[in-house]
Formats: structure tokens, sequence, C-alpha cells
């Protein structure tokens, strides 16, 4: 499958097997831009690829952003959450050389047209938003916070509860997160009830598998146990990031 990476002149290219030319490039991105605690080994990433035509309920969707010459430039990994009608990005990324071209904005609206087919195949109009995971703001790292403002201008902002996930690999300590979440149809809340069955989908589809999911799933969840049921959870506000030698 290809289709246009909205934004740029680039083709979306769906990768279907660990055989395709573009995947070790694509790994080879992935490996450089995403810190040791917040990336799994390309083999677990392998063991879930969901191939078009033989879909893997909750399994990874893999879209290359391909230029004119077949240069693998980025890519975005996620999965079509159906029970929560949404999408969870696990990994989106540019190769350096090739950042601020629009590249991982098209990406995201491609993934997004990738959303609404597996939505439909559920029987629905469309999907309903996707939920990401956004590193906590570090006043030494302005990167996290560029990452803020890259996710909040599609829509997509961290909920206010406390998130974690586990060991993605022996002696890779998790990074800080939030969960994000977009919505699509701009009618979209979440009670602290139904966040139980997105934690239960995204742990479901991507971290099952690791040896602390129950652990740490089970935290998550005593969590929202104890907030007002049907209150729905608020979204974080982030702020910019502090300019080097201003007065507090």
């Amino acid at each position: 499958m290809a289709s246009d990476v909205p934004g740029t002149s680039l083709r979306a290219y769906r990768i279907n097997n660990t055989r395709d030319r573009h995947w070790d490039r694509l790994m080879a991105i992935y490996e450089g831009v995403f810190e040791r605690g917040e990336k799994e080994p390309p083999e677990c990433l392998a063991a879930h690829l969901s191939a078009e035509g033989h879909e893997k309920p909750g399994g990874h969707i893999v879209l290359a952003a391909i230029e004119a010459g077949s240069d693998c430039l980025g890519g975005i990994i996620f999965s079509y959450l159906g029970a929560v009608n949404s999408g969870y990005v696990s990994y989106l990324m540019v190769a350096p050389e090739a950042q601020g071209r629009g590249i991982g904005r098209g990406l995201v609206h491609a993934a997004r047209h990738a959303l609404d087919v597996q939505a439909r195949r559920w029987g629905r109009r469309g999907a309903d938003g996707v939920f990401t995971e956004l590193q906590k703001e570090l006043v030494a790292e302005p990167r996290t916070y560029a990452r803020f403002r890259f996710w909040e201008r599609l829509g997509v902002r961290p909920l206010d509860f406390e998130w974690e996930y586990p060991e993605l690999a022996n002696g890779r300590t998790p990074v800080p997160m939030y969960l994000a979440f977009g919505s699509f149809t701009g009618e979209r809340s979440w009670t602290p009830g139904a966040l139980v069955s997105v934690v239960d989908s995204i742990f479901t589809a991507t971290y099952a598998h690791l040896p602390g999911a129950d652990a740490v799933r089970a935290r998550i969840v005593a969590r929202l146990a104890a907030r007002t049921p049907h209150l729905p959870v608020a979204y974080r506000e982030v702020g910019n990031a502090p300019v080097p030698g201003a007065q507090p």
C-alpha cells in the first residue's frame, strides 16, 4: 500500500514484513531517535507486525515515509484498538536530516486514514481519536517541550493522571511519560472507568508479553479506581520551556 503523506511530496508506504527493503533503514532511524528506555528491541516490534491483508488485532501497523528515489525518511508505528475505537501511536520518527519538512505531521494524518479504515471494518464510521505517550517535560531537555507543541498542534494533549509502562527490555529503565489523547470528532472525553478499558487495550496490544506488564497495569488501574468514577479526566496544561537565565 502506498498513499500520499499529506503536506509533503512523500509517499506513505506500508511495511508488511521485516524482509521489506525499507525495514532496516526505518529501524536505523528508530535506534537513533529514541532513548534507550523508550525503545524495545527491533525483534519485538517485528513480532507484533501486522501485515496488510493479514491484520493482527492490536498489531503494529507500520507506515514509512518514502521520498522519490526510494529513500526512507521516517515512519510511524501504531495500532488500532477496537475495544475503544481509537489508535495508539507507539513510535513516530523522522530522520534528523529530514526534520522540519512536515513529515511527522503528514505521517500522523496518514495513520489517521489507516485507523479510519480499520474502524470501518469494525462497523464504525471512523476512529474516535488517537493515544500516544509523551515524555514528561524536562527543563534541561527543550526537545520535550517541542514534542508537546508538535502534538498539541495536532490536537493531542496529555491526560492528567499518572501513567507508566513496563521495562521494555532488561535494564532499560522506562522514561517518565504522560498518556495523551487527541479526539478526531471533538466529542470524546474519558472518565476513569473508560480509561481502564484504554489501559487494558494498550497493554494487551503492546505490553502483554513483557514480564512486568501485569504489575504496572494493576497500579494504573488502582490509581484510576481511586478517582471520582464519572468525572472526566482533565487534560494537563504544559507551558513553554523556561528561557535560560530568565528570572523565576
